[in-house]
């Protein structure tokens, strides 16, 4: 009778743990089947509290109140309280804090692996867009590895490499020679070179605008950054349409960085007028990417920025008229809390006060390799 006893209790023992090893089994099959989701990371260069405060208030429909979680940001730099854009974007693109102006290399200049170069290999694609050069720090610090980021030559070559599939942007004379209407004086024709590694180049909107890219582009709309919302006949929306048009077909997946560099520019000029113009242009291409987002259904978006420039304030605010006022308290950048909004799977990861190299370091958790 004992013997029959302890047969059933290991029998029933066996059956657990057995049960228990299918389960386990089934679980991690199951997690690696999940799928990474897309992810469009827009970036507001210089875009604080203050900016975002005077887009919503001006808005009737704000994209902002449509992000289910939000955050602040500190964007201190390896060595200073007061960030720069290479510096700033650095810790975005990589996890890692890094000196003021080095670009893509930590403190002591070795090269620190990027977002774009760490998914890569996994299948997924990668764009670029900004309102600036694409030889800027903010695109740039997905692409170059440098202890400056005003090495803008340097950069342009650094693309030729990337194997980054779609990039929009301003700065084709940093591509091409004197001769050919660049201002490259080493005599390299980068455009030949990129077009010999299998993509297609347009030089203005009308071309590309044109056309339905069906394979990997740039896209140098500019000599130097494109004109400020008022002067060009499309938007920041046009931009991340097309891009996302493309990126969409690979079923890896893509990670899509969309900047609104001019922000900063006018936040340095105190100019009240044109930052809000430049919101109300970034604010199209947050709505493109949050509808993308909604009808793709695995898309993460986060909106941030890299830095705060002009210590911003909201006065006289009054949405129905024109009397609302930005006033600045600085013509630089500051060390202000920044902010950070996300959408979609893994929005939670994106919540509460983080450091700027933390937010890299989840970007990073996003993605997975494939078992």
């Amino acid at each position: 009778m004992l013997n029959n006893i302890f047969n059933n209790s290991l029998k029933k023992r066996m059956h657990f743990f057995l049960m228990s090893a299918v389960i386990f089994a089934a679980s991690i099959s199951c997690s690696s089947q999940i799928k990474s989701p897309n992810v469009i990371l827009l970036i507001g260069d210089g875009m604080g509290i203050g900016i975002i405060s005077a887009s919503v208030h001006s808005m009737d429909n704000s994209p902002f109140h449509k992000f289910p979680t939000t955050g602040l940001v500190n964007t201190a730099c390896a060595d200073t309280l007061i960030t720069d854009s290479g510096a700033g974007v650095t810790a975005i693109a990589t996890g890692h804090r890094t000196n003021h102006t080095y670009l893509g290399n930590d403190p002591d200049g070795k090269p620190l692996e990027n977002i774009m170069e760490y998914i890569r290999p996994l299948g997924y694609s990668t764009g670029i867009i900004t309102t600036a050069c694409v030889t800027d720090a903010t695109p740039a610090g997905f692409v170059a590895h440098l202890n400056s980021m005003y090495k803008y030559f340097d950069i342009a070559e650094k693309y030729i490499n990337s194997n980054v599939d779609v990039v929009i942007g301003g700065g084709l004379d940093k591509f091409l020679p004197v001769e050919l209407g660049g201002k490259r004086e080493d005599d390299k024709n980068l455009i030949s070179k990129i077009k010999d590694n299998g993509f297609l180049v347009f030089d203005s909107w009308s071309e590309l605008s044109g056309h339905k890219p069906s394979q990997k582009f740039y896209a140098l709309l500019e000599n130097d950054q494109l004109p400020h919302p008022g002067e060009r006949n499309y938007s920041l929306k046009d931009l991340t349409n097309i891009a996302l048009d493309f990126l969409a077909k690979d079923q890896e997946g893509f990670f899509l960085m969309i900047e609104s560099a001019q922000i900063d520019d006018m936040a340095h000029e105190k100019n009240s007028l044109l930052v809000k113009e430049e919101m109300n242009d970034f604010n199209t291409a947050i709505n493109a990417s949050l509808k993308f987002a909604e009808e793709n259904g695995n898309t993460l978006v986060i909106v941030s920025a890299d830095h705060e420039t002009g210590g911003t304030a909201v006065l006289n605010a009054d949405k129905k008229t024109e009397n609302l006022r930005l006033e600045f308290s600085h013509n630089n950048h500051t060390g202000n809390l920044i902010s950070i909004f996300s959408y979609g799977p893994g929005h939670e990861k994106f919540g509460g006060l983080m450091d700027n190299h933390i937010m890299g370091q989840r970007l990073f958790q996003l993605f997975h390799t494939p078992q």
